[in-house]
């Protein structure tokens, strides 16, 4: 099983600390004409974790960031994508 993933400590509600995180991200994305590089953070605001990132190209398929993010929370829970939203509601 892999290792979790190192997150930076963030302060809560510190939103120009989670953009820099999101950024850091994006220069993770392989650079291609018709795509823009984009970084997420999905965030509990409740416990300020970080529950997952994501980056434009990262997973397979022309994948977004958030898209990113959504897929890995479902592998975690080993849900389907489509049931992510109860156990982030």
């Amino acid at each position: 099983m892999a290792s979790a993933p190192h997150h930076p400590a963030i302060s809560a509600a510190d939103h120009p600390g989670y953009m820099s995180h999101a950024l850091q991200q994006a220069h993770l994305s392989p650079p291609k004409p018709a795509n823009f590089r984009v970084g997420a953070v999905l965030v509990d605001a409740d416990s300020n974790t970080i529950l997952s990132t994501g980056y434009t190209g990262e997973l397979p398929g022309n994948t977004h960031a958030e898209q990113c993010c959504f897929i890995k929370i479902a592998q975690q829970h080993s849900i389907p994508e489509e049931e992510i939203g109860d156990i982030l509601g």
